[in-house]
């Protein structure tokens, strides 16, 4: 099953969905009927949404007037039976350290784990202005797609990046922790009569990363795999808080 958070008609998903089937895989997908960066773990509730069938795809294709998370659920609801895996993405812009915090693409993949599903983020750098590579990262995820489902088939999320062919991959690498982006933030700020409208925008400040990070490695021109994890359990904090307070 794959879904996405730049919509059912972005390029980068159906590129990789040809090349699925391509490869033989049979492919369904469920994906926002617009795009949706920046959804988080967003889901929706006691509200009704709609799912659509579109026509002229290779595969079944649906889209929900909805968040990424919710098109996972969607989508595992209507097919016949759990999907073999779930992939998100391919993303247009690579999602790196606490990028993955607020990725749709990331969080509907973390939401694929939530429901036992072995499940993977893709998402593929961009140079400023210019276009994803759609193709290049198709190939390049497909052709380690028995890696990822190794990896993740255990019930371990993943979010992987790859670069492109202006600055091909050097090597694939698993980052021990994620890493650390920071933004210059900067609000463009309009006032149209009543209503005041905010758009966000900045660029990635210099933050010193830890060299086995997600960040520093993708820096470095390796695709990164980042093992991720849903709990927010914090076991050894705790035990520590208990000595301390008498709780």
């Amino acid at each position: 099953m794959l879904v996405n958070d730049d919509g059912y008609d972005a390029l980068g998903l159906k590129t990789l969905a040809n090349r699925l089937i391509k490869d033989g895989h049979k492919v369904t997908v469920c994906a926002p009927e617009r795009g949706m960066s920046g959804a988080g773990h967003a889901m929706t509730f006691r509200v009704k949404l709609s799912c659509i069938k579109r026509e002229g795809y290779e595969y079944p294709c649906y889209s929900v007037n909805g968040y990424p998370c919710d098109c996972v659920l969607i989508g595992t609801t209507f097919m016949d039976k759990k999907p073999d895996m779930l992939i998100s993405g391919i993303n247009s812009g690579a999602n790196l350290g606490t990028e993955v915090l607020y990725s749709g693409t990331v969080n509907a993949a973390i939401e694929g784990a939530v429901r036992g599903i072995p499940s993977v983020g893709l998402s593929q750098w961009r140079m400023g202005e210019d276009a994803v590579n759609a193709q290049y990262a198709a190939d390049y995820f497909v052709d380690r797609l028995e890696l990822y489902y190794n990896i993740c088939k255990g019930g371990t999320p993943i979010s992987v990046n790859c670069h492109n062919p202006s600055r091909p991959d050097v090597g694939d690498k698993i980052a021990s922790v994620q890493g650390l982006r920071l933004y210059d933030e900067n609000y463009e700020i309009h006032n149209e009569g009543e209503v005041t409208t905010f758009f966000l925008d900045g660029e990635p400040k210099k933050v010193k990363q830890n060299p086995l990070s997600d960040v520093a490695l993708f820096k470095e021109g390796y695709s990164t795999i980042l093992p991720l994890r849903y709990s927010y359990n914090n076991p050894e904090t705790a035990k520590r808080l208990r000595a301390k307070f008498g709780l």
